[in-house]
């Protein structure tokens, strides 16, 4: 960047409150040079470095001057907390979010009584953006800030350790400092999950043959649950043969009642004509009697009439005798036909009431026929419906069944190709092993095998040394071979890996192992050319008493065939710093272990003890703790 102008990442400002001995404490930092801090014992310059460290995120042991983050908060606090800003550049092609944060990163870091902490990542215009630790290391990963390498913030404890230290001290320092350390855990940690999947791909290996016997004894079941299948099958489809020619019987006569009770129907409908003809009858009888009884009345009025003229015609009648008498007989021939007309009448009444209460009882007679039989049709119509949706609830319970058994076949099928795969994978193996032999390659498995196949055919691309497996590198001395197991035990990570000497032949490596990259280990050693001799003073100081011809180091039971390959177990497995014994008991009664303090101790370069038995001691914080090394996966 050009002179004046800072580089993301940085430092702008730092500003304490009620942080250690500080009240209030706001310091600005120039953007490029040197910015100095001076002042007398106890000012709080320290105080300032402190606070730099837990702003971005280290942990309070790490600072040297406290064990809590609450130790941090000045005694006199007037609310119990301490708060820590710290103004970070941002400007530039390789500034963060420049579009959230603008020229400025304010990380806020707030530290309460009870040792609880929080942070707040702010833009230069205040505004919060983030809240949690992991913005803050993309933050500090995007800016190059490494809060916790010394070489970017030195404490007064480290300075002093690596000033005053001795060797294995500054080397401590040098791997924090290259951050090799870190790179060194997460290897372990895929080393301990490779050593986990080569016992389950052992248990697997192991139960094979009893898996092939129950694919066997599936199959054979499967091929008497298809015979008995097909037997069932044929019995359930005559049962639905049976059931249908049934169902097709009850329609027929369901149809046949049908047919009848249409021509009930019919029949009901023709009396209801019948019914409605006699009403008619019966209305035109009541016009007739209508009529009579109106020409009675002109009959009654012409009586009438002819009662008012007889006074008159009495009076005439002497005069007219003949008249009368001829009106007499009038009246006479009136009168019988008025009678005559009554009786009709009469007669036709009780001839239309007998007719309609012999219709009345003949309609009342068949409806009651009609209706018991349509009740009976029904009765039958509903037996019919039930039986019908009992046999489709006996359909769909076959249907159900058939489907379970098709499920039950795909699983089985299933099953059964999952393991033919399992037995191609071995059937492989076995033709690497037949193929190759027993050489030391083949007997580390059919991957190594193949890895190897493709870096031969590959070894042009390559720019320096690629050896591997390490396993095919390493022999056994003339009489060690009571050490076989304690030695597997001891460089059991390290057996499947390879060696290269530069980023981009490791890189060409995994690609060329695909898939099997995440249990491949590659380790990049540069320093490959000529073998390291031991670490200075590398056999290790023994208590008075104590022979150290007759202790047995790694290095001293095994060859290596390549320096690449002996330095790389050297600063992974410390193969000279580790030591061999029978048990337990000899190692008490070698005296290396020293009682001090209450602890138990290894004497300095020893870093651990393996027993013949594959059980590796280690020593920490004067106590002994045993793990058991990993099997399987030999080397030579």
């Amino acid at each position: 960047a050009p002179w004046g102008q800072p580089l993301p990442g940085a430092i702008d400002s730092i500003e304490l409150v009620d942080f250690m001995n500080h009240r209030h404490f706001l310091i600005t930092l120039v953007p490029q040079g040197i910015n100095y801090v001076f002042g007398p014992n106890g000012s709080g310059k320290s105080a300032i470095l402190t606070a730099l460290m837990v702003c971005l995120g280290a942990r309070a042991f790490a600072t040297g001057r406290a064990t809590n983050l609450s130790d941090l908060i000045r005694h006199d606090s007037e609310n119990g907390e301490a708060i820590v800003r710290v103004a970070l550049h941002n400007v530039g092609p390789e500034a963060f979010k420049p579009e959230l944060y603008g020229d400025k990163i304010v990380v806020e870091r707030r530290i309460r009584a009870t040792g609880a902490a929080s942070w707040k990542l702010k833009s230069a215009a205040g505004t919060t953006v983030g809240k949690t630790r992991r913005e803050l290391v993309e933050i500090l990963d995007a800016l190059h800030v490494l809060v916790d390498n010394p070489v970017c913030v030195l404490t007064q404890e480290d300075s002093k350790a690596f000033l005053q230290g001795n060797s294995r001290a500054k080397f401590d320092f040098f791997m924090r400092a290259t951050e090799l350390d870190a790179i060194a855990e997460s290897i372990s940690a895929m080393q301990d999950l490779m050593a986990a999947k080569v016992e389950d791909l052992t248990r697997a290996r192991r139960i094979l043959p009893t898996l092939e016997e129950n694919v066997r004894v599936a199959q054979k079941e499967y091929d008497e649950g298809l015979a008995f299948e097909e037997t069932d099958r044929q019995v359930k489809m005559l049962a639905l043969q049976r059931d249908w020619v049934n169902l097709l019987l009850r329609e027929n006569t369901v149809n046949e009642r049908r047919r009848e009770l249409l021509k009930l129907q019919a029949q009901v409908e023709c009396l209801e004509e019948k019914l409605r003809q006699l009403e008619a009858t019966e209305q035109q009888h009541k016009v007739n009697t209508a009529e009579y009884e109106r020409i009675c009345n002109e009959c009654n009025a012409v009586a009438l009439q002819q009662e008012g003229r007889l006074g008159v015609l009495e009076e005439q009648r002497q005069k007219m005798e003949t008249p009368r008498l001829l009106a007499l007989q009038g009246v006479e021939r009136a009168e019988r036909r008025i009678k005559g007309l009554t009786r009709e009448h009469t007669k036709l009444a009780k001839q239309l009431k007998k007719e309609r209460d012999e219709a009345a009882a003949a309609a009342s007679k068949d409806q009651k026929v009609v209706m018991d039989r349509i009740r009976e049709v029904e009765a039958e119509s509903a037996s019919l419906f039930e039986a019908e949706k009992e046999k489709r609830r006996r359909m769909r319970e076959v249907d159900a069944q058939l489907e379970q058994a098709r499920r039950e076949e795909a699983a089985a099928r299933s099953e059964v190709a999952h393991l033919a795969r399992q037995v191609r994978r071995d059937e492989e193996a076995l033709g690497a092993l037949v193929q190759h032999g027993n050489s030391r390659i083949s007997a580390l498995g059919p991957e190594a095998v193949r890895l190897d196949q493709l870096v031969q055919e590959r070894r042009h691309d390559f720019r320096g040394q690629v050896v591997g497996p390490i396993g095919a590198c390493i022999q056994l001395r003339d009489g060690m071979e009571q050490w076989t197991v304690a030695l597997e035990a001891a460089l059991h990570p390290q057996l499947m890996a390879y060696v290269v000497q530069y980023p981009e032949d490791r890189r060409l490596l995994l690609q060329l192992a695909g898939g099997r990259h995440r249990r491949l280990q590659v380790h990049t050693l540069r320093d490959g050319g000529r073998r390291r001799g031991r670490w200075p003073r590398a056999r290790p100081e023994l208590p008075a008493g104590v022979d150290g011809a007759q202790l047995v180091a790694v290095d001293d039971a095994i060859t290596v065939d390549s320096d690449l390959v002996y330095n790389c177990l050297q600063l992974r497995s410390h193969i000279d710093q580790t030591y061999l014994f029978r048990d337990e008991r000899a190692v008490d009664r070698s005296g290396v272990v020293v009682n001090r303090n209450g602890g138990q101790y290894l004497p300095r370069h020893m870093s651990s003890v393996v027993l013949a038995d594959g059980t590796k001691l280690v020593f920490r914080r004067g106590s002994k703790q045993r793990t058991h090394g990993g099997g399987g996966g030999g080397g030579g």
